[in-house]
């Protein structure tokens, strides 16, 4: 075992570049050529401006070493570059392959003290390196990835799809078929809210627009929803709308889109995150374009859809406390509070009920 680690590490300095000679050749062609072009119009310039024998050759051979030195920098320099970014590349394949050289070793060694067929180590490692198979299948082939947690353990990561892109627009969807208490107060909830923050705040993401989906309507004049459209529209870096789900159910139906993911994020053209269950948790990443497409022309249309879709209440310029954009600590600071008033209402009716049906109450 200590010697297939010891290999394991030398497969993870192995570094293999990729040469592309033919390129290579050809673009150092170009530049011989165009030294060559601009000595020869240096030679020309110098004969008709009368130079002597030495001038005219000095004059040559310096424009030809000085066109070669700036045309091999360049071209050095993107060599650079690109080398720096093929190293990160292989650096980062290397080091897997060499955790996958390494699990082949502990696969051996588990099989080598087995007790039998149904031995409990060798059929608890095959089970997840069945599922290890099939995650990096997916991820692979199909371009998804499942999740049963969200956003908890690396809520950044979602937000490097828009590196890929001059599209820095994230589009979200919020159901919401009932209003309670201290909405967006889950620890999942807080820790993504808290992460869109910083990248609106850092220049990361140039806007965040958020649809409500309202099982009803009249849900946008509850005050518990109040401090969330307050934040939406203070902020310049988000924009928030609503629509009744009922009408962006008809909307999926009529774009081929399941009625049963209402839930999902678009982050640029390349990747998508939908919410496939709540209980347990379950949501699905894709970079799938033609999907991530499907779900973006259906967010788009009903965002601009004027007669369904409405923009949300706005802050009160009147009111002095809402003149500036509400941060995200004073969001949850009075989702917090709607809490602890519902709670303290609730005890207060619970002990005002306790009173009134005790014997011996005076009326």
């Amino acid at each position: 075992m200590k010697k297939s680690l010891r290999k394991t590490r030398k497969i993870k300095k192995m570094i293999v570049h990729e040469k592309q000679p033919i390129f290579g050749h050809f673009v150092e062609g170009i530049i011989i050529l165009s030294s060559f072009i601009v000595a020869l119009i240096t030679a020309v310039c110098s004969i008709l401006g009368k130079f002597d024998a030495f001038q005219t050759i000095s004059t040559t051979m310096l424009s030809f070493l000085c066109s070669e030195y700036i045309g091999h920098s360049f071209l050095l320099k993107s060599k650079y570059f690109r080398a720096k970014k093929d190293y990160s590349l292989i650096e980062q394949a290397n080091d897997w392959t060499g955790k996958l050289y390494e699990m082949n070793e502990y696969c051996k060694s588990i099989i080598e003290n087995s007790h039998g067929s149904q031995d409990l180590f060798v059929t608890s490692c095959k089970k997840n390196i069945e599922n290890l198979h099939y995650i990096l299948q997916m991820a692979a082939r199909d371009e998804k990835i499942e999740i049963s947690s969200e956003y908890i353990v690396n809520s950044v990561g979602v937000f490097d799809a828009l590196n890929v892109s001059e599209d820095k627009i994230v589009e979200l969807t919020f159901p919401i078929d009932q209003v309670q208490d201290g909405v967006l107060l889950t620890a999942e909830d807080k820790k993504f809210f808290e992460t869109a923050y910083k990248m609106v705040q850092n220049g990361c993401v140039q806007k965040i627009k958020v649809l409500l989906i309202l099982g009803n309507e009249s849900f946008i004049s509850d005050r518990r929803l109040d401090a969330l459209c307050k934040f939406y529209d203070s902020n310049d870096g988000f924009e928030g709308k609503y629509i009744s789900k009922v009408d962006f159910v008809k909307a999926c139906e009529s774009n081929m889109i399941s009625s049963a993911q209402l839930d999902f994020g678009i982050y640029g053209p390349r990747m998508l995150f939908k919410v496939e269950a709540y209980e347990p948790y379950k949501g699905v990443y894709t970079k799938n374009e033609a999907e991530v497409q499907r779900y973006r022309k259906l967010f788009e249309e009903m965002w601009n859809f004027a007669s369904m879709t409405h923009d949300l209440p706005g802050v009160d310029e009147s009111n002095p406390s809402y003149s500036k954009p509400v941060t995200i600590t004073e969001l949850f600071q009075s989702l917090s509070n709607q809490i602890a008033n519902s709670s303290g209402e609730m005890l207060e009716t619970q002990q005002n009920k306790i009173k009134k049906d005790s014997p011996g109450t005076n009326e």
